[in-house]
Order: structure tokens, then C-alpha cells, then sequence
């Protein structure tokens, strides 16, 4: 059983078995600039407010849920399952990713070679092991066109890339369960039924997150992990499920809540868009929450705006995860290898990880609370200075909302295995 949230709750012991590392050493080559200045530009889109221009579609019917008791599966040793079960999600159809499914685009080889200024470093394979917590993640918005509701069960490709991008990272250290959903689509978030279209998609979401428990033990710990609309999702479950329910909070190992609208009391760790959680404050504490939302340096006004306000006695959330104590912390960004292929670049492993290159750090900026991702004096070669430059350049009102999460995925998997070392004893 976890222990109760409290902002001073830090590790007792080391999880058994944590995830090892090999490296293996390879002689330098040249630096992949052009990968470099690609990595701030490819990423799968999403979309976090109500700001978007679009237009209603008609929606589907919702999903229906049964009892445990009238399910005929059983669920994992342990105490009674709690939950509910869905005719939706004892469909195999309806998950992108979870434990026993074939194909899953969250196992993958997470093997990756190191980029330094001088090219290719060390390559690094990844062991990763059973820890005993799951991972439910719940995509950002990548469905961009058609309005409405999106159905994922026509084409699941987008959802298969962004949970490879961003979830497969966790699967180091936790077995990640991940519902496809009737999200919005991009189009659709200027819509004037946007309430009754985020309804459909939270229904899907809450569905699936209590057939999720109803499959499980009920001491069975879980970590919460979200982007974008993805966090919408999850911050609404945490508010109408969890905070509520004791034993479920106490199960909560922690919840990753990247790129969205979460809040606190101005000067402070909680408040704000939660009653009962607060924000981590180290990287082994349990029951918190992860939240930032991510620019590069000197943004403009009008993506402050966007990523860094909060309402009035309010401020935005920021827990940088390489440093949640306060400071500069390394961003550890690991990216897809195949984007060097804009170089004419072949990396022996499927990531690439630039943990030198890039740190990151929470900053003020008039009312404005975000997390800066810039360059680091490791660049020696004006080439590399300026494609890092280029990454970490802001897009538009939009800043590095778009490849956030790849450009901080190993301080967040870092931080996610401390905090499931911290949970298990």
C-alpha cells in the first residue's frame, strides 16, 4: 500500500531491480545539424484550451459499463477489483496500449545514443524491469481536421506515433495502460457545443480509467501521465474521482500532468486546480503532481499568455522535473533517431538522447510562470550553438508545447523511476 500524499513523503528504500543501463562507447561523427534543427519543428501536434477555431459534428453513443460482478473476467491477484466495467474497453480495439496487447506502441527498444557537440557518444541499451506500478496515459490532441469528436477506431496511426513519442519513455519503469478516446479534434475547440464534445471525450476517458481498476488489484499503484488535452482529461478524473477517494489517492504514485492548465495558489505548492494535491517538490516524493508548460527563451507576450497565466491570485503550475527543488536541471530531450534521416544521418539505436546540450529551469516572467528549455555552453561549434538555438526557438503563441514532452523525456522518466522507487518498499 502507498503511503498518504503529503508534500514531505521521499523515499525509504531503492525499487528492487531498477532499470540498469549499458553503455557502449563509439567513435565520434560528425554532428547531425540538420536533425538538430528538426527536432524543434517534428512533433505530433496538440492542443490544450478552447481557443482553437472549429466547428460541432455529430456525436456517437456513449459507452455502457457493468459491475464487477456481472463481468466474467477476472482480475489480478490481490484484493477485490474496484471500478466499473465497460463493454467499450473490454474491447481490445479501444486501447492504443496495455500490458498484454500485441503490437504495443508504448514497448518499444528504448535504446539510445548520446549527441554531444562532437556527434555521436555513448550508446546506451535500456533493461527495463517490472516494478510492480502502472502508467495510465492519456494522449494530446492529434487529430487536427474534421471537427467534433474524432473516432480513433478509423485510423490509429497519429495516437500509435504520439504514444511512442511520449509514453513509451515510462514503460522503463511501469506498465502503461492508455485508452484510445473520442478526443476533440483541433478543429473543433472554437466549437459552440465545445462543452457537449469534451463531455463525449471525458466519458470515454473516465470509462476507461475505471474499467483500468476494474482489471486490477485494488492496492495496485498507478502513475497518472498526460499531455494537453490529454491533461485536461486527467486533471477533470483526478478532481471527480481520485481526490475524493482515499484509497484511491492513496494509491496514486504520482500523477504527470504535462503542457496544460494546472495552477496553484500564487507562492505556493497547492491550491488552485486541485483541493488535496500539492506539487512535487523532489524528485522521490509520491502523491503529487508533475505539471509545466514549456517555452524557450525570450517568448512573446502572446504565448505567455497562452502557456504561462492563471487566474488572479493564481499562478501556473511548474515542477521542472530535472530540478523540482528550485533551479537549472538538465532537460535530458530524447528524440526518435529516424529524424536524422533530414541529415543523411544513421543512428545504430531507435533514440537519440541530448542530455548535455539543453536544461531547463522555472522562471517568472511578469505574471507569466513557465518552464525555459534553452541551450547549455556544451555546444563548441557554431553549428551546434545554432541548431540548438533553432529547437528551442518558440513556435508562435504556441512556444515548445509541440515537442515538450520529447524535449524533457529523461528528466521525466528519471524523475517517474525515483517516485516508483520511492512508492514500492
Amino acid at each position: 500500500m502507498l503511503h498518504r500524499h503529503s508534500s514531505s513523503r521521499t523515499s525509504r528504500s531503492r525499487l528492487r531491480g531498477a532499470a540498469s543501463a549499458t553503455v557502449r562507447r563509439r567513435r565520434p561523427a560528425t554532428t547531425p545539424l540538420a536533425l538538430l534543427v528538426a527536432l524543434g519543428l517534428v512533433m505530433s501536434a496538440c492542443a490544450g484550451d478552447d481557443t482553437e477555431d472549429g466547428a460541432p459534428a455529430a456525436t456517437t453513443d456513449p459507452p455502457t459499463t457493468t459491475s464487477p460482478e456481472e463481468a466474467d473476467e477476472s482480475p489480478d491477484e490481490g484484493e477485490a477489483a474496484v471500478g466499473e466495467r465497460s463493454e467499450q474497453y473490454s474491447d481490445d480495439q479501444w486501447w492504443l496500449c496495455r500490458p498484454d496487447r500485441d503490437d504495443d506502441p508504448c514497448d518499444v527498444d528504448l535504446d539510445s545514443t548520446d549527441l554531444t557537440e562532437d556527434g555521436l557518444g555513448a550508446e546506451v541499451v535500456r533493461d527495463p524491469v517490472d516494478s510492480g506500478v502502472d502508467c495510465f496515459y492519456v494522449y494530446p490532441t492529434v487529430n487536427l481536421t474534421g471537427g467534433g469528436n474524432a473516432d480513433p477506431l478509423e485510423d490509429d496511426t497519429a495516437e500509435r506515433g504520439v504514444a511512442t513519442a511520449q509514453a513509451s519513455r515510462y514503460s522503463d519503469v511501469c506498465d502503461v495502460w492508455a485508452p484510445l478516446y473520442r478526443q476533440l479534434t483541433l478543429d473543433a475547440f472554437g466549437a459552440e457545443n465545445v462543452a457537449e464534445l469534451r463531455e463525449i471525450a471525458y466519458e470515454d476517458v473516465r470509462t476507461a480509467f475505471l474499467h483500468y481498476l476494474s482489471e486490477r488489484s485494488a492496492d495496485q499503484p498507478f502513475l497518472l501521465v498526460g499531455h494537453s488535452q490529454g491533461t485536461g482529461m486527467l486533471v477533470r478524473l483526478l478532481q471527480e474521482e481520485i481526490e475524493p477517494d482515499d484509497e484511491l489517492l492513496d494509491r496514486m504514485v504520482s500523477a504527470h500532468l504535462i503542457g496544460g492548465g494546472v495552477a496553484v495558489d500564487e507562492g505556493s505548492t497547492s491550491g488552485g486546480t486541485f483541493e488535496r494535491l500539492e506539487l512535487c517538490t523532489s524528485s522521490d516524493q509520491v502523491g503529487c503532481v508533475v505539471a509545466f508548460t514549456t517555452v524557450g527563451p525570450d517568448p512573446d507576450e502572446s504565448t505567455l499568455a497562452r502557456w504561462g497565466s492563471a487566474p488572479d491570485g493564481e499562478q501556473r503550475a511548474c515542477v521542472n522535473p530535472g530540478a523540482p527543488g528550485g533551479g537549472v536541471g538538465g532537460a535530458d530531450a530524447i528524440v526518435a533517431a529516424d529524424l536524422g534521416a533530414v541529415a543523411g544521418f544513421e543512428a545504430p539505436t531507435p533514440w537519440l538522447s541530448l542530455g548535455d546540450l539543453l536544461v531547463a529551469e522555472c522562471v517568472r516572467i511578469g505574471d507569466a510562470s513557465v518552464l525555459e528549455v534553452r541551450p547549455t555552453d556544451a555546444a563548441t561549434s557554431a553549428e551546434v550553438a545554432e541548431a540548438l538555438l533553432a529547437m528551442t526557438t518558440n513556435v508562435p503563441d504556441w512556444g515548445l508545447h509541440i515537442s515538450e514532452m520529447s524535449l524533457l523525456a529523461g528528466s521525466l522518466a528519471a524523475m517517474a523511476a525515483a517516485q516508483v522507487a520511492a512508492a514500492t518498499d
